[in-house]
């Protein structure tokens, strides 16, 4: 056999196998999803988080103003 036709064949060979594997794009497009779920959840508490800062901070400041102010 030439060797241009080994090279084809191999090519045909891995084209073939690629394309009838289609439960591995199931797969990846799962983890995809369970990755961008965890993401999600991890800035929802992220969130959460500094919205609690966020008023912690504010209560200290109208404090600071109403000591000021007296």
């Amino acid at each position: 056999m030439p060797r241009k036709d080994v090279r084809h064949f191999l090519i045909k060979i891995s084209t073939l196998s690629t394309l009838h594997q289609p439960w591995q794009a199931v797969n990846i497009a799962k983890n995809i999803t369970n990755v961008a779920m965890a993401v999600r959840q991890i800035l929802g508490v992220i969130s959460v988080a500094m919205d609690i800062h966020a008023v912690k901070n504010e209560g200290e400041l109208a404090q600071e103003l109403s000591d000021k102010l007296k």
